[in-house]
C-alpha cells in the first residue's frame, strides 16, 4: 500500500533538510507545504516556506506541493491559489523537479461545501494536466454537496485526525481508530479513489484553573499560554494505528489508494513521533516500548535510565534497584527525582504529579548515584523494577 508523508514546516532548517534527504526514499512520495494563505479584513497574508526542493533530488519519489487556506476565505480565492501554484511549479522546475500534483488544504465550513466547488473546479481546469487534489474532513462525508465537491478535483485525501476538546466524561484523542476505520469504509462506498491521512503528532491542550480550554498546540514550537495553565498531552495511539495499517495491508477497500502521514519526523520536532516509531507503524507493527536501567562506575555507582525502544516514553513514576547486601553509605538523586535507600534496596522516584517529561527513543537520563563502603553490587546482581507513569501523569504544569 503506497505511503506518503507531509513535510509541514514553515522554516527549512538543517534538521528539516536532513530528514527529507534521509527518509524521502522510504515513502512513495512526499507532499510539502508550499504556501499558507489567510485573509484579515479582506487583506491577504501569504506565508511562503523557503522549500529546499533539491533536498528531494536523490529519492526519485513523487513530490506534491500543498497550498493551505485559513478561514475565512473570500468567495473566490481561485486566482490567489493559482498564483501560488504556478510559483511553486516554477520553483520546483528550476530545481530540476516536476511536481506530481498540487494539493489544496482548506477546512471549509461543513455546511458551505457548495461554495467551495466552483472555485476548486476553476483551479483544477487552469492547472490541467497537473492533478489537483484536496484534503477533506471526515465530517464532510455525510453532506449532500460532498460528492460534487470531490468530483471537481482529481481525488481527495480523507483526514481522520484532529483534536477537539472532549465533552465531560469522554477521553480525548488525536485519532479514534474505530471511527477512522468506519469513516474509510463510508468513503469507500462512494466509489471514488481516495487516500487517508493519519497522525504522527502529539497534541498539547491547555486548561485554565476552571478547566476551560485555553488553546491547543500540535506544531513543534512551545505554546505561549498564561502562567498557571495546566497542559495535558494527548499522543497519537501508535499501537492502534499500527494494527489498522496491518489490517489494510491484508485487505482494504478498493477505493483506498494509500496513506498520508502527518507529518515527517524531524529531529527538532518534539511533538511528533521519531523515525523508528513511524517506520514500525508503517510496517503494521506497534513500536517497541522499552526502558532499561543501566549502571556505570564502581564508587560511586551511577544509575542511568535509557530508552532502547522505538518511541518516546514518559518518565516512570519510580525506578527500584534491589541487591543482596547492606544499604549504600551515601547517595543522591538528580534534580526532579528523590532517592530512598535502605538495606538491599534503593528507589528513585518522581513526585506524584510530575511535570510531563518525555525520554526520546535512543536517549538516556541520569537518575542519581549510590556509594558503598565496600562490596559495591556488580551490575549483573542488580535487579530493577520500573513503575510506569500513570495515565494522569501525562501532564505538564
Amino acid at each position: 500500500m503506497p505511503q506518503f508523508a507531509y513535510v509541514w514546516q514553515r522554516e527549512w532548517t538543517d534538521a528539516v533538510r536532513a530528514a527529507v534527504s534521509e527518509h524521502a526514499g522510504d515513502f512513495a512520495g512526499m507532499a510539502v507545504l508550499g504556501a499558507q494563505l489567510s485573509w484579515e479584513n479582506g487583506v491577504q497574508k501569504t506565508v511562503r516556506p523557503p522549500v529546499d526542493w533539491r533536498a528531494f533530488d536523490k529519492s526519485g519519489r513523487a513530490v506534491a506541493a500543498v497550498i493551505r487556506l485559513e478561514k475565512p476565505v473570500p468567495a473566490d480565492p481561485a486566482e490567489a491559489v493559482l498564483l501560488e501554484a504556478r510559483r511553486l511549479i516554477v520553483e520546483a522546475q528550476t530545481a530540476g523537479l516536476t511536481l506530481s500534483e498540487v494539493q489544496v488544504d482548506y477546512d471549509a465550513p461543513q455546511k458551505k461545501l457548495a461554495a467551495y466547488t466552483p472555485w476548486l473546479r476553476k483551479v483544477e481546469r487552469s492547472l490541467e494536466p497537473l492533478p489537483v487534489r484536496i484534503t477533506t474532513l471526515a465530517s464532510w462525508l455525510g453532506e449532500p454537496e460532498f460528492l460534487t465537491l470531490i468530483a471537481a478535483g482529481d481525488g481527495y485525501i480523507l483526514q481522520v485526525h484532529s483534536f477537539d476538546p472532549p465533552a465531560p466524561g469522554q477521553r480525548p484523542a488525536v485519532c479514534d481508530v474505530q471511527k477512522a476505520r468506519a469513516r474509510v469504509e463510508q468513503a469507500a462506498k462512494l466509489g471514488m479513489p481516495f487516500a487517508v491521512a493519519l497522525p504522527t503528532y502529539r497534541t498539547t491542550a491547555g486548561y485554565d484553573a476552571a478547566g476551560k480550554i485555553v488553546g491547543v498546540a500540535t506544531d513543534s514550537g512551545p505554546p505561549q499560554w498564561p502562567p498557571g495553565t495546566v497542559r495535558q498531552e494527548f499522543p497519537a495511539p501508535a499501537a492502534d494505528i499500527a494494527a489498522l495499517v496491518a489490517e489494510w495491508m491484508q485487505r482494504r477497500p478498493a477505493a483506498l489508494t494509500g496513506i498520508y502521514w502527518y507529518r515527517l519526523p524531524v529531529a527538532t520536532d518534539a511533538r511528533n513521533w521519531r523515525w523508528p516509531a513511524l517506520a514500525a507503524v508503517m510496517s503494521g507493527r506497534a513500536p517497541l516500548s522499552r526502558l532499561e536501567v543501566k549502571t556505570t562506575g564502581i564508587s560511586p555507582l551511577d544509575v542511568i535510565l535509557t530508552n532502547t525502544g522505538d518511541q518516546d516514553e514518559w518518565l516512570p513514576q519510580a525506578v527500584t534497584l534491589t541487591w543482596s547486601g547492606p544499604a549504600p553509605a551515601a547517595g543522591d538523586a538528580v534534580a526532579g527525582w528523590t532517592l530512598t535507600a535502605e538495606e538491599g534496596r534503593a528507589v528513585f522516584s518522581l513526585p506524584p504529579q510530575p511535570a510531563a517529561r518525555l525520554l526520546p527513543a535512543g536517549k538516556t537520563t541520569a537518575l542519581g548515584w549510590l556509594r558503598f563502603h565496600e562490596n559495591t553490587p556488580a551490575p549483573n546482581t542488580l535487579r530493577t523494577v520500573i513503575d510506569p507513569a500513570p495515565a494522569s501523569a501525562a501532564r505538564d504544569r
